[in-house]
């Protein structure tokens, strides 16, 4: 999941918001751009209180991450890879 902060958020609401994440046992990573901050959670985010988060001072919007967008973002190796061939057809 990632937490979207309003552009206007302090440095103060970012840190706040990190130390309830991680006061609820998730490890966050913050990603700071010129217009906007993204905290990263991970975990299992199934038990996550939305509402508790989506109410702290300098949040904007919570934006889940699809398990369909993970399986993309795998690497595989030459002895793990994350893709199978089926065959189709006759041949």
């Amino acid at each position: 999941m990632l937490v979207k902060m309003r552009p206007d958020a302090t440095e103060d609401e970012v840190a706040a918001v990190e130390k309830k994440l991680n006061g609820l046992g998730y490890k966050t990573g913050k990603l700071v751009g010129t217009e906007i901050t993204l905290i990263g959670v991970y975990g299992d985010i199934s038990r996550l209180p939305v509402g508790e988060i989506e109410e702290l001072a300098g949040v904007e919007q919570l934006i889940p991450i699809s398990k369909a967008y993970k399986r993309v973002a795998q690497k595989g190796g030459p002895d793990k890879p994350i893709y199978q061939t089926v065959p189709i057809g006759s041949s």
